[in-house]
């Protein structure tokens, strides 16, 4: 069973688990796609595969450090 308090901010977290989810599955299949690409000397599709999975994988880096910046100055002090 859940308890849920008055002005408990869910949302970041969920937010923050999603982001962090995301982060690392791409950083993992953009290593693979790099692997493959280094394999396959010839084969342009996976180094442009794994270019844009590194992007995604600093995108939501970037978002996670700016959901940090705004839990720390909303003082969201729940999540220890």
């Amino acid at each position: 069973m859940r308890v849920d308090y008055i002005n408990e901010h869910l949302f970041v977290g969920t937010i923050g688990h999603i982001l962090v989810l995301c982060a690392f599955v791409a950083i993992a299949f953009s290593s693979i796609s790099y692997f493959l690409s280094a394999q396959n000397n010839s084969d342009e599709h996976w180094l442009k595969v794994g270019k844009w999975l590194y992007r995604v994988h600093s995108f939501t880096v970037l978002s996670l450090v700016g959901l940090l910046f705004y839990m720390l100055l909303n003082n969201m002090y729940e999540y220890h």
